[in-house]
């Protein structure tokens, strides 16, 4: 896929698939894919007016959902406009400054026990809108301690 420059009439490649949002943030867009290559997760930031990829780090190990362009690279970066964090469908969750370096990296699963996402989700369309609302309790307290 691209990333379009926001306007700027420029675009990048990126990696692979994901149904990310990229963020924009001054002159830097912020975006999560799959690599199809290494099928690892990757962050990446790209200069926003010469579509050039600034950084690209490895923050997880995806998969590939057999061609159809899914994968756990899904969820969109956010920034504070400082540091930039990356959440994966594997509850990887990292912490970079704009340069690229690693502050922190945490996998929520293995401190906070289950992480699944998908499962809650189901499960709230299924009518249990108790399971997400606790689900969405567990992640208010992860982030407390964060």
């Amino acid at each position: 896929g691209t990333a379009d420059g926001a306007g700027q009439g420029s675009s990048a490649a990126v990696a692979g698939a994901a149904g990310a949002t990229p963020v924009v943030w001054e002159d830097r867009i912020f975006v999560s894919s799959l690599d199809n290559e290494t099928m690892d997760l990757v962050g990446i930031c790209i200069d926003r007016k010469t579509g050039n990829v600034l950084w690209k780090k490895i923050l997880g190990i995806g998969f590939s959902d057999e061609g159809r362009g899914k994968n756990l690279a899904s969820p969109s970066p956010v920034t504070d406009g400082e540091r930039v964090f990356f959440l994966f469908g594997t509850s990887d969750l990292v912490a970079l400054d704009f340069d690229g370096n690693i502050l922190w990296q945490k996998n929520l699963e293995k401190e906070h026990g289950k992480f699944d996402i998908l499962d809650e989700a189901r499960k709230a369309a299924g009518g249990r809108l108790r399971s997400i609302r606790i689900f969405l309790k567990k992640l208010q307290l992860i982030f407390k301690v964060l």
